[in-house]
């Protein structure tokens, strides 16, 4: 009798810790990055085109995109990913941006971004009504891929060069002082060289 119930405690206690692993499905559940996550976490950060997303119901398999404009790090003109998981439960980019319909699609790309021990490249796009969403955080107010993009840079400290208004360059002060300096000197020895002939 003693021994049955210690196996059956020992069983108890196996089957409890096998529920509390981690696995795949739980990580799944386990929510998306934030936006500040996504945009720290990751190695590099573009405005991308699909030109070869999910067409087949393996996620793993890879997925081409197009760099139009980068934000963060360094990448070729053409980046492909395999597997191009945007999220922990292995959806693709592809998939999440419009299944068949997303090659030609426009969507902001996070690549290699480390979260929940597995890495992910989240992405956002914007859905048939046009508001933004995706597999990372949205921050409040935004409503387009640009406002997206100004949010990403100003995350990262960096101006957005395109949305700042071009002001006519200032005289550079060195130059100035220069020329008023030289001017100065030249009008001295003039001077000194009209007494000295007095």
């Amino acid at each position: 009798m003693r021994g049955s119930r210690a196996s059956l405690a020992c069983s108890a206690l196996a089957f409890g810790l096998l529920l509390a692993m981690p696995s795949p499905a739980s990580a799944c559940v386990s929510g998306q990055p934030t936006f500040e996550e996504a945009v720290r976490g990751a190695r590099a950060i573009a405005l991308v085109i699909i030109v070869d997303g999910f067409d087949s119901g393996d996620p793993t398999t890879s997925e081409t995109f197009r760099v139009e404009r980068l934000l963060k790090g360094t990448l070729p003109e053409v980046v492909t990913l395999a597997p191009a998981w945007t999220s922990l439960c292995h959806d693709s980019v592809g998939w999440n941006a419009g299944a068949e319909e997303s090659d030609g699609r426009t969507i902001l790309l996070a690549i290699d971004m480390r979260y929940s021990d597995q890495t992910i490249h989240p992405m956002w796009t914007t859905d048939d009504n046009q508001r933004v969403w995706g597999s990372a955080g949205v921050p409040r107010g935004i409503t387009t891929l640009a406002e997206l993009e100004a949010a990403i840079l100003a995350d990262l400290g960096v101006p957005d060069t395109a949305t700042l208004e071009s002001e006519p360059p200032a005289a550079p002060a060195l130059a100035v002082m220069l020329v008023a300096a030289l001017v100065t000197f030249v009008v001295t020895v003039r001077r000194s060289r009209i007494r000295i002939r007095q």
